[in-house]
């Protein structure tokens, strides 16, 4: 239902104030959706879906991140929380495989 402005000295302010609220709304709901899929999967998630996508085996992984099959193992099984270090590489790799949904250019 559209909203007229009057024709008075703060109608068309009222009105653009009123429209610029509605369109931050719509954005921040937006943003919100679209990042949602990715951040709220625990590490285990991402790193089976990080896995899934490349094709990479939790071996080939601990190599490139020159940790043990263990650790990784661990971090899957969602028994061990990754220490920082592996933590800052693997989001590398998240953000490189992992796109958030609506960030792919095609």
């Amino acid at each position: 239902m559209p909203i007229q402005a009057n024709n008075g000295p703060n109608g068309k302010y009222l009105f653009l104030k009123w429209t610029k609220k509605v369109v931050d709304s719509l954005l921040r709901s937006v943003i919100i959706e679209s990042t949602e899929g990715i951040k709220t999967m625990t590490t285990a998630e991402k790193i089976k879906k990080l896995l899934e996508v490349t094709g990479w085996t939790q071996e080939l992984l601990a190599g490139k991140l020159h940790c043990s099959f263990n650790s990784v193992n661990r971090w899957m099984a969602g028994t061990r929380e990754p220490l920082a270090l592996y933590k800052r590489a693997l989001e590398k790799y998240f953000n490189r495989y992992l796109p958030v949904e609506g960030d792919r250019h095609e």
